[in-house]
């Protein structure tokens, strides 16, 4: 009876743990970040429809970049990166300049939980946040086409399409942001 108890006992001490904490994303090119505990991450989609879909536009020095959630087409799930006046094919890294520069973040995973507003007919929301607000983004990497980086802060609600507003009072923040995401180059 005793090696039964002691191989329960074993088994328990090992699946039985009180806390796992969620590791690295298992997508090659992705965004992710931890948002009330819980890992977000989203694989990298490119949408053919839509040409600005991960792009460094050289002509404006603008890098958009998003990954979407598997189940976007049934409730939005997404993170969005926008970086402004940076020409991320020449810069110094780690870049973390943004004193004549911007990058923004926003996430959004069916953010009716949040507010009810963001569930409105031809509106939604997103949590966003920007370095003017105190995000805090780092360009880690820009090699083959890849950009890599960091990102953390507080983002606030904001109401999209037909409902737009900006709600401070709700807030969540963003911890263990990063992304690494595969980009074309537009030259027009």
């Amino acid at each position: 009876m005793k090696p039964i108890a002691i191989a329960v006992l074993t088994l328990c001490l090992f699946s039985c743990s009180s806390e796992e904490t969620e590791t690295a994303v298992e997508y090659e090119y992705f965004i992710q970040g931890v948002i009330d505990d819980r890992r977000e991450a989203f694989p990298q989609e490119d949408i053919p429809a839509v040409n600005t879909s991960n792009t460094y536009f050289t002509n404006f020095q603008q890098t958009w970049l998003q990954a979407y959630g598997a189940d976007h087409g049934a409730k939005n799930q997404l993170w969005t990166i926008r970086i402004s006046d940076v020409d991320i094919q020449n810069i110094t890294l780690p870049y973390s300049d943004w004193e004549n520069a911007t990058a923004s973040v926003s996430w959004d995973n069916d953010l009716t939980r949040y507010d009810d507003r963001c569930g409105i007919v031809d509106g939604s929301c997103v949590f966003a946040a920007s370095t003017l607000t105190g995000l805090n983004l780092v360009i880690t990497g820009v090699e083959d086409n890849i950009i890599t980086g960091t990102f953390y802060g507080r983002m606030t609600l904001i109401g999209t399409g037909f409902g737009r507003f900006r709600d401070e009072s709700i807030y969540v923040d963003v911890e263990e942001g990063e992304f690494n995401i595969q980009f074309r180059v537009d030259d027009n």
